[in-house]
Formats: C-alpha cells, structure tokens, sequence
C-alpha cells in the first residue's frame, strides 16, 4: 500500500506462483488508487517490446481478480 505503483505487477506475481490470496489483495489495491484500471487498455499502457511478457502480466493480472 506504501507504494501503488507496483502493486499491479505484485499481484500478478503472486498470482502465477500461487498465492491466489495475496495477489487479491494486491488486486484490491491497484482497484482503489486506479478505479478506472481495464485490463483491456493494459497493453497500451505498458507496452512491451516481448509481447508474451504482455500476455503473462495480464493473465496473472485475472488470476488476482481484475478485469
């Protein structure tokens, strides 16, 4: 919560290694300091030069609650 910048990236890590719990919750803050967050724009957010580490992110990003 001390830094909400990489709580998006936090809470996909966690999630693809399994810690479903933590990454929610981490989820849960990328929710409250950006409400309007859409996975969907997340690539034209954050573009990558690999376009496989854009997939990754965004399936660990679901996996963590958001959409």
């Amino acid at each position: 919560r001390n830094n909400p910048g990489i709580a998006r990236l936090l809470a996909a890590s966690h999630a693809m290694s399994g810690d479903l719990q933590t990454a929610q919750r981490y989820g849960a803050t990328v929710r409250e300091n950006y409400p309007s967050f859409e996975l969907n724009r997340l690539s034209e957010l954050v573009p990558d030069k690999n376009a496989n580490d854009t997939r990754h992110l965004i399936e660990g990003l679901r996996m963590a609650g958001l959409s």
